[in-house]
């Protein structure tokens, strides 16, 4: 299925125009939550510069896509708010864990696709202002609820806060925008002279897709992800975008079981406990990992 050579010919790369590209997965998706995948194959192509992979795009109407109930119902199973905080309240230690808290007193912060404010509900009482930047039209009902400043998109916040944002955060929200350059770019322009930013996104060198192509690939490409960013390619997004001083952190968020169990059971078990697997060997794992850049996640910290 897979082939390492270049292709030549094809329609230019979306992010920076090359023509040649490397096919690195033919064959089903997932379709929202685990077990539901498409009857289609689908080919996903790496460009050979930027080393972004783009699926091919499924959704008509992505902006209509967000703001409506079907995204989150195949994301998370409901547009509800409790279901989010439910699958998402434990993610923010992870966040916290790069972030850190001090970062954000007194200063005015934006979450950029924040759903229903998991995040920033942790961090209010450490900024000046929160602005919450999120489509769903549920999740910004809940956010005004709580008394933030929100927005759909970011080009409705830039009429307000142009050049006024200490520091914007965004999880898990880039491989979802069709024009990562240009969402990049918008948040650019939300942010005061040295502001941050910290992005992340699933890394698309995860060792699970080396060792279980097929079985990992259909459950690790996705209808709601139209991109797929290494190391290397979330730094050209972003210099692209016009940041500056950009620090890749891996992070690795499972142990050493999930991993057997997935060669095992081909399909997520999450982080079972093995007898045989310590802490130390589970840091050991992690930290192995993200030293060479085969983690499942990549944080980046940027500068305007």
């Amino acid at each position: 299925k897979l082939s390492s050579k270049a292709l030549v010919g094809c329609s230019a790369c979306e992010i920076c125009g090359c023509f040649e590209f490397e096919i690195v997965y033919v064959g089903p998706i997932r379709l929202g939550r685990f077990g539901h995948v498409s009857e289609e194959d689908y080919q996903l192509r790496k460009c050979c510069s930027c080393e972004v992979i783009a699926l091919p795009n499924l959704i008509e109407d992505i902006a209509s896509y967000y703001k409506g109930d079907n995204y989150r119902q195949e994301v998370d199973d409901s547009s509800d708010s409790s279901r989010f905080y439910q699958l998402h309240d434990g993610e923010q230690i992870q966040n916290l864990s790069i972030t850190g808290t001090s970062i954000f007193r007194d200063k005015i912060i934006a979450d950029i696709g924040c759903g229903a404010g998991s995040f920033l509900d942790g961090i209010k009482g450490f900024s000046k202002k929160a602005i919450a930047i999120e489509p769903s039209q549920n999740f910004k009902t809940k956010l005004a609820e709580k008394g933030y400043d929100s927005y759909s998109y970011v080009s409705e916040a830039l009429e307000h806060y142009r050049s006024s944002i200490d520091i914007a955060v965004s999880f898990s929200v880039l491989e979802h925008v069709s024009d990562p350059v240009l969402f990049l770019k918008e948040i650019h322009d939300l942010l005061v002279s040295r502001g941050k930013l910290v992005i992340s996104t699933p890394n698309a060198n995860d060792i699970l897709l080396d060792q279980l192509p097929d079985d990992y690939g259909k459950f690790f490409y996705r209808k709601a992800h139209l991109w797929y960013f290494n190391s290397t390619a979330l730094q050209v997004v972003l210099n692209l975008a016009g940041f500056k001083s950009i620090k890749i952190v891996p992070y690795h968020r499972f142990g050493l079981g999930n991993f057997i169990a997935w060669l095992q059971e081909k399909k997520p078990m999450g982080d079972i406990d093995m007898e045989f697997i310590s802490g130390a060997m589970n840091s050991v794992w992690c930290a192995e990992l993200e030293r060479s850049l085969r983690c499942d996640y990549l944080f980046a910290e940027a500068y305007k």
